[in-house]
């Protein structure tokens, strides 16, 4: 079924404000969970100890069950923060118990070099490194080392919980653009702001609910049918795997909605993510 709100996210708010019997200022807002600041830097990368020998593998322990292996190596590199010799891996695999394996990416250029895991192995962020004009060029053939710069690294954070790709988003849903992201960065403040990935702000606005037992304004439910809309209609980083938390999500506001119109959007919300979910398996 097809997702029928067509409303911007300006028009979600003047109708859901103008619906919502709440008297205003009477949500209460949870107290939100301190950020943990704590996070577990990885050591650089094993040096390449002849420019001629990769490495066939190289491993990162993420929690007690699951290590990122990389493979397929095509060049080593330096930067000027770290002379050392870095590995380029073109292929990524969750690798677990009992011969478990999963490939991640094979599209890619991937280092260990600044990779960085959540102190509960929840959460990973891992570095592409752009070397593909140097490879393009054959540069790599000279047997040296490729340079680059700290600025050709691409920050890409993982959810292992539920096993995506994903964001960091600030409490309006906002993400915070790919190429501000820092190395070792796992979410908590930037720039002023607080960003974590979506499960995090799902479960603070839970935990507001069952405290409150009042929906959220009318503004925040905008940017939850928004997101929903984007998350069910397009492919990407928060597609499929959050679905299902979006859908439990709005299934608790339903029962607090007091307006016609409020139910209808968010019925048709849900309806839209639960189809989607089934057609993605």
């Amino acid at each position: 079924m097809r997702f029928s709100l067509k409303l911007g996210a300006a028009s979600v708010v003047l109708l859901l404000g103008a619906c919502q019997s709440d008297p205003p200022n009477t949500v209460a807002s949870a107290a939100p969970v301190a950020a943990d600041s704590s996070r577990r830097e990885v050591p650089t990368a094993v040096p390449v100890t002849g420019s001629t020998s990769l490495p066939a593998t190289q491993r990162l322990r993420l929690n007690d069950t699951l290590e990122l292996e990389c493979s397929q190596p095509v060049a080593t590199f330096v930067t000027s923060e770290q002379p050392a010799p870095q590995t380029a891996w073109t292929r990524l695999a969750l690798r677990g118990r009992r011969g478990w394996y999963q490939v991640l990416e094979t599209n890619a250029y991937w280092t260990l070099y600044h990779a960085s895991v959540a102190p509960d192995g929840s959460l990973f962020q891992l570095p592409t490194v752009g070397v593909e004009d140097q490879l393009d060029s054959g540069a790599h053939r000279a047997k040296k080392p490729l340079k680059v710069t700290e600025d050709d690294f691409f920050y890409n954070p993982y959810d292992l919980r539920h096993r995506t790709w994903t964001e960091y988003l600030d409490e309006e849903l906002n993400a915070l653009p790919a190429r501000q992201i820092e190395a070792e960065y796992l979410g908590g403040e930037f720039d002023d702001k607080i960003y974590h990935p979506l499960p995090y702000w799902l479960a603070q606005e839970k935990a507001r609910l069952q405290q409150t037992h009042r929906l959220p304004p009318p503004e925040q439910i905008a940017q939850y049918l928004e997101l929903s809309q984007d998350t069910a209609r397009h492919t990407g980083r928060l597609v499929p795997a959050y679905r299902p938390l979006l859908a439990e999500l709005l299934r608790a506001y339903e029962p607090l909605s007091t307006s016609a119109d409020t139910a209808r959007l968010l019925q048709e919300a849900i309806r839209s993510l639960q189809v989607r979910a089934k057609t993605s398996k």
